[in-house]
């Protein structure tokens, strides 16, 4: 039996937090050409950066038929195990291609995102060597204005919205508090937000366990007494391949996979499957040592055993999601695709599950496991068939668009302001669904306000609209607004200094108002100003925004 403690200060080959961005950038710099780095989002008291590593062989774009795959190194700073997995795993991906031929194909057919931490502040503390066992963000939670570390702060992973309300850690002391509200920490904002925007197939969550009761187990969602979720079977056949790769420190055998009861938090993996559909798995690494402790700091002899058999569990894990995943595209007679269509799998749906839905180009990417199953597209019912191996099916659905799009993401682009003009008042356009409102801002001046007012027959209104407005991944206004047809104005708070502002207008109510597509291979400026516009139904709308 290893005689082993937990060492803290951490040992060398831990990252430090001034090694970390220079760590990223190296990583990226082994092959440019399929890895970029970028921040995702900023933690809410130190306005840390949140850091991530694409790999994919179209690194500067998204490709809305590629399937994507996420990997999350820690949700709580004391759990330093994982920050280091998904460093190697992102260099040692990176390293393999051109080299390993099924991880050429994974790089070139998927996006796979590595988020090394999304609990800067914390992070800053351990790995600084400045507290060792600390589970939580910054926040001031008592608000008296002194930061006490093992005292204040958000366990974030029991921050998500979803089942947060059956969080037990209402004590803002507690090493387990789940915050104020759901989702109150701007970490947890910019990793919804990432959820999102990409909408995973599968996830893997790193986690360590302190007091070694959850020590070398693999969670996935969910068993509550006889409630199991709608792809328990499948997710836990992707846990047992991951498992079997990972050996136990200190006794024979390898990681168990939890199948009895889980707790009903606000854990991520639980929001983003009910959410998304994404299989999402928590491994929780680090050994239960001997002495009834976990060993969630090992030393370096450990912690490069660990960085081996997880990436042996990384390949199992990719492999088997290439195994199960199945792309589904959803056009009209016409070969148009439906955009914003809701979809769900009639044999795996359930209360908490919301509906996936297709994005701008028609697509649903989803894992499954082999069978016959009949899809809810829209109101109109499919059948489908699942064969082992990475698949592809195609739907054109006879059907009214109206119908098939309740719920249109009315969304703008609109072209840059010119820096040097005084003149900020900005065009008008037609909403396209599926894309997104960009203003930029000179870099030197915040944005106090934006003024948005829409343009159509007066008899639409009024229109139940959902605006909301991103200060990169900050979020900085989401109300649901009855709109009159007059000026809304929408105020920004101080941390709206930045130049990238999104937008989103969704609208909630069913109108058939007029929808336009450009045209293909033309950028927003050419197709606002010379391109022909193709009628798809209904009455026009048009949008004209002035900022302050």
């Amino acid at each position: 039996m290893i005689a082993v403690e937990n060492v803290f200060p951490l040992d060398d080959d831990y990252v430090r937090p001034w090694e970390l961005l220079p760590e990223i950038r190296e990583i990226v710099e082994i092959n440019p050409e399929i890895a970029s780095w970028q921040i995702i989002g900023t933690s809410g008291t130190d306005r840390l950066p949140i850091y991530a590593i694409k790999v994919s062989d179209h690194v500067t774009l998204s490709e809305t038929y590629n399937p994507k795959l996420l990997f999350v190194g820690s949700h709580q700073s004391e759990e330093v195990i994982g920050i280091e997995v998904v460093l190697n795993n992102a260099r040692k991906l990176i390293e393999s291609y051109g080299i390993d031929p099924f991880l050429t194909e994974l790089i070139d057919c998927y996006e796979l995102w590595f988020v090394p931490t999304a609990d800067p502040e914390g992070f800053n503390l351990v790995n600084g060597g400045k507290v060792q066992y600390k589970r939580k963000n910054n926040t001031d939670t008592d608000w008296d204005g002194i930061f006490e570390p093992l005292e204040d702060g958000v366990d974030l992973n029991k921050n998500y919205p979803f089942n947060w309300e059956m969080g037990e850690s209402t004590w803002k002391r507690s090493r387990y508090y789940k915050g104020e509200s759901p989702a109150s920490e701007p970490e947890v904002q910019a990793m919804m937000q990432l959820y999102d925007t990409y909408r995973f197939e599968a996830a893997i969550f790193y986690h360590s366990s302190a007091l070694g009761t959850y020590s070398e187990r693999v969670f996935f969602p969910w068993r509550w007494n006889d409630d199991l979720s709608p792809d328990y079977v499948g997710m836990y056949r992707l846990a047992r391949d991951v498992a079997s790769e990972l050996p136990k420190d200190f006794e024979d055998g390898r990681y168990t996979v939890h199948t009895w009861n889980n707790f009903q938090n606000g854990y991520a993996r639980d929001y983003i499957y009910s959410s998304f559909h994404t299989w999402a798995l928590t491994i929780e690494s680090g050994g239960d040592s001997p002495y009834g402790y976990g060993i969630i700091q090992p030393p370096n002899s450990l912690l490069q055993k660990h960085l081996e058999s997880h990436w042996k569990a990384f390949l199992a894990f990719v492999r088997h999601v290439h195994d199960s995943t199945i792309i589904l595209r959803f056009t009209d007679k016409h070969d148009e695709p439906y955009r914003d269509l809701p979809i769900m799998i009639a044999e795996r749906s359930h209360p908490l599950m919301q509906p996936m839905r297709t994005n701008r180009d028609g697509y649903i990417i989803r894992m499954l496991e082999p069978g016959n199953f009949t899809l809810d597209a829209g109101g109109t019912e499919l059948h489908l068939t699942k064969k082992a191996g990475y698949s592809y099916e195609e739907f054109a659905i006879d059907a009214p668009r109206r119908e098939q799009n309740p719920l249109v993401y009315n969304a703008l682009q609109l072209c840059k302001v010119d820096p040097s003009s005084a003149f900020n008042e900005l065009d008008t356009y037609e909403f396209h669904p599926g894309t997104c409102l960009r203003l930029t801002a000179k870099p030197d001046k915040s944005i106090r306000a934006i003024n948005i007012q829409l343009h159509g027959n007066q008899r639409d209104y009024p229109i139940r609209l959902k605006f909301k407005v991103f200060a990169g991944l900050h979020r900085a206004y989401d109300q649901v607004v009855d709109y009159n047809g007059g000026i809304l104005r929408i105020p920004l708070d101080k941390r709206t200094r930045i130049e990238n502002l999104s937008v989103i207008i969704e609208q909630l109510d069913i109108k058939s108002y007029q929808l336009y597509k450009w045209q293909h291979g033309m950028s927003w400026e050419q197709a606002v100003r010379f391109s022909h516009w193709q009628e798809l139904e209904g009455r026009a709308i048009g949008v004209q925004v002035t900022y302050e």
